[in-house]
C-alpha cells in the first residue's frame, strides 16, 4: 500500500467518525433585497400588483390568521393569498402592470434621475412564487417603515419623496397606496408589518409572538393595601393625544387652504359681476340721456332700477364673503401650536404618587 492510498483510507475513516452538525436556514434580513430579484422592473411590478384594485379582496385578508380548522384543512390563509398574488404578478397579459403611472411630477423626476423607464415593469421582471412574494413584501415594507419614520420625525408630511433615498419604488408604493381603496390595510401592514405567524411551513415560517409589556406596577402601602401606579399608560395616552392633535392640525391646515382659496374665488367672481353690472348701467344711462321717446325712457329707467337692485345684492353678498374670509384669516393667526404645548406641558409635569389609588 503506497502513501496516497494510506492517506485516503485514514481520511475516509476520520470523515465517518466526525459528526455533521445539522444545518439550519439563516433568518432572512428584510433590509436585504431577496436574491430572486435580478431584474430592475420586478419590484415596481410587485408594488403595482399589491396595490391593484383587482387585488383588493386578497390584500384586505393579509395579516388575518386562519383558525385551526382552516389550517388543518390545508387552507392556509397567507400561503393561499400569496399564491394568488404571484399568479396575478406573473400574468404576462396583464395590461395593468405594463407601465409605471407617471402622473406625479416627483415620480417622473425620480425615475429619470435613476435611469428607469416607465415600461420597465412590463418588459424586464423576474418570475416569482408565493415565498418570493412574501419575502419581497417584507423587504418593501421594511424600507417603507424607515422612510415613514424619517418623514414623520421631520414634521413635513407632504414631501415623502425626499425620504426614500435611491428607492423610487417606495414613493410609487406611497402614491398607489393613497389611491387604493385598500389604503387602510396596506398602510397598516406597511407601517406595522404583517404578522409572520400566519404561515406555517416551507417559506412561510411561524414565529412566536412576544408577550405584551406590563403597563402597571403594584406596591404595598404602609397600611398593607395593594396600590397600583400607571407607568406607561399615562405617557402613552398623552403621546397618542399629542399625535392625534398634530394630525388634526395638519388636516385643518389643508382645510384652511382650500376654504381660503374658495372664498377668494367667490370674491373675484363677485367683483366681475359688479364690474359688468356697472358697465351696463353706464351704457344704459348714456342711452337714456340721448333718447327722446318717452315710452323708451320709462323702460330704460326700469332697467336702471333693476341694475341698481342687482348691484345692492351683489354688494351685500360681497360683504358676507369678505367677512368669511376675514374669519378664516383670523383663525389662521391664532396660536395653533398652543394645544400641543399645553398637552406636552401636561405630560412633562404629570406625576402620579406611589400612594395614589387607581
Amino acid at each position: 500500500m503506497n502513501m496516497d492510498e494510506m492517506y485516503r483510507q485514514d481520511n475516509n475513516h476520520d470523515r465517518h467518525k466526525r459528526k455533521v452538525a445539522p444545518t439550519t436556514a439563516a433568518k432572512r434580513n428584510p433590509a436585504t433585497l431577496p436574491p430572486v430579484v435580478r431584474s430592475s422592473g420586478t419590484i415596481y411590478r410587485f408594488v403595482m400588483t399589491i396595490c391593484a384594485e383587482e387585488m383588493r379582496d386578497l390584500v384586505e385578508n393579509l395579516g388575518k390568521q386562519p383558525n385551526r380548522q382552516e389550517m388543518d384543512a390545508g387552507n392556509r390563509n397567507g400561503e393561499r393569498l400569496y399564491h394568488e398574488i404571484a399568479k396575478f404578478y406573473n400574468n404576462e397579459l396583464n395590461s395593468a402592470l405594463s407601465s409605471i403611472p407617471m402622473s406625479d411630477i416627483n415620480m417622473q423626476d425620480m425615475l429619470e434621475l435613476n435611469n428607469i423607464d416607465e415600461d420597465v415593469c412590463g418588459t424586464d421582471y423576474d418570475k416569482l412564487n408565493a415565498t418570493d412574494c412574501l419575502n419581497l413584501k417584507k423587504h418593501i415594507d421594511h424600507h417603507y417603515r424607515v422612510a415613514h419614520e424619517k418623514n414623520k420625525m421631520s414634521g413635513n408630511h407632504g414631501d415623502f419623496h425626499n425620504f426614500v433615498g435611491q428607492r423610487p419604488f417606495l414613493y410609487l408604493y406611497h402614491l398607489l397606496m393613497k389611491e387604493s381603496s385598500s389604503y387602510t390595510v396596506l398602510h397598516r401592514a406597511a407601517v406595522k408589518g404583517i404578522p409572520a405567524d400566519v404561515f406555517r411551513d416551507g417559506g412561510f415560517q411561524k414565529t412566536p409572538s412576544k408577550p405584551p409589556p406590563r403597563s402597571t406596577r403594584s406596591s404595598l402601602s404602609s397600611s398593607g393595601k395593594r396600590k397600583s401606579r400607571p407607568e406607561n399608560d399615562l405617557g402613552h395616552s398623552m403621546r397618542m393625544l399629542v399625535d392625534l392633535k398634530r394630525a388634526e392640525m395638519e388636516k385643518n391646515s389643508n382645510d384652511y387652504s382650500s376654504k381660503l382659496r374658495k372664498v377668494e374665488d367667490d370674491l373675484d367672481k363677485n367683483l366681475e359681476k359688479r364690474t359688468a353690472n356697472m358697465t351696463k348701467t353706464l351704457k344704459l344711462q348714456e342711452q337714456l340721456n340721448q333718447c327722446s321717446d318717452e315710452h323708451t325712457k320709462e323702460r330704460m329707467k326700469d332697467l336702471l332700477c333693476d341694475l341698481e337692485r342687482a348691484d345692492i345684492m351683489l354688494g351685500k353678498s360681497y360683504r358676507v364673503v369678505e367677512k368669511k374670509r376675514d374669519d378664516i384669516l383670523e383663525d389662521a393667526r391664532s396660536p395653533v401650536s398652543s394645544p400641543i404645548k399645553r398637552l406636552e406641558l401636561c405630560f412633562e409635569t404629570s406625576d402620579v404618587s406611589d400612594d395614589e389609588e387607581v
